[in-house]
């Protein structure tokens, strides 16, 4: 299961998340493996994000409590598909065009990367061997850079200088949130820790699923790079 925030109406999550488990729980089945979002900071309880991610914190807490007979919770993080059209237009409007990034995070903050495949991976994993991944929470994280590691990626990689990041802070950075709150999960995003320092990769090793750094990403989907940023 899994389910994007409606940014306009935060309780639909919620209540589409409540139908899937109760229809599935009445048709018998046996295993539900979430995936939910890597742990943020807190904030104010009627803080954006805190509204965002709730519901599902809400659902992580009614899975266990479904009674279905083994669950999983998988925690992705910031997803590497960002980087692409058409994803790239809503985290980094003009990046596409210009290959300039507008954000929210810092040079130093550390971004908990996922590649989305690496999610159905796990989900794959678990469904496998579903006695051992029964009542675990797992953060899938595929790997751990900078920002501005991400960036000196792209640039190399794809043979195209012009990539760069152009860091928001202070009331610059409050005045463009109040109309992208896309800048608000960069705020907050950039201040997870992944892993507490510890390699990502060692973290996932004992669960056998071979992870995806963010360069072989770009390898692999280095024909949608080159067309979403002909442009630039």
């Amino acid at each position: 299961m899994t389910l994007l925030p409606d940014l306009t109406n935060f309780n639909a999550e919620l209540e589409a998340g409540t139908t899937i488990l109760a229809v599935a729980k009445a048709a018998g089945v046996q295993h539900v493996v979430y995936s939910t979002t890597v742990p943020v900071p807190e904030t104010e309880p009627d803080h954006f994000a805190a509204l965002a991610f709730k519901p599902k914190l809400m659902l992580e807490k009614a899975l266990p409590e479904a009674g279905f007979p083994r669950w999983t919770i998988l925690r992705p993080g910031f997803f590497m598909p960002n980087y692409l059209s058409p994803k790239v237009n809503a985290q980094f409007p003009g990046a596409a065009e210009e290959g300039l990034f507008t954000t929210g995070f810092r040079p130093t903050s550390m971004l908990p990367m996922v590649d989305h495949e690496d999610i159905g991976k796990f989900a794959v994993a678990a469904f496998q061997q579903p006695d051992r991944f029964h009542a675990q929470g797992i953060d899938v994280i595929s790997q751990a850079v900078t920002v501005e590691q991400s960036m000196e990626t792209m640039r190399r990689v794809l043979g195209r200088p012009e990539i760069r990041a152009r860091y928001l802070d202070g009331e610059e950075l409050r005045a463009a949130q109040a109309t992208n709150p896309v800048l608000i999960m960069h705020e907050l995003l950039g201040r997870v820790d992944p892993y507490a320092g510890v390699d990502p990769r060692e973290a996932v090793e004992k669960w056998g699923v071979e992870m995806t750094t963010f360069e072989e990403f770009i390898v692999r989907e280095r024909k949608d790079f080159d067309e979403t940023y002909r442009n630039v």
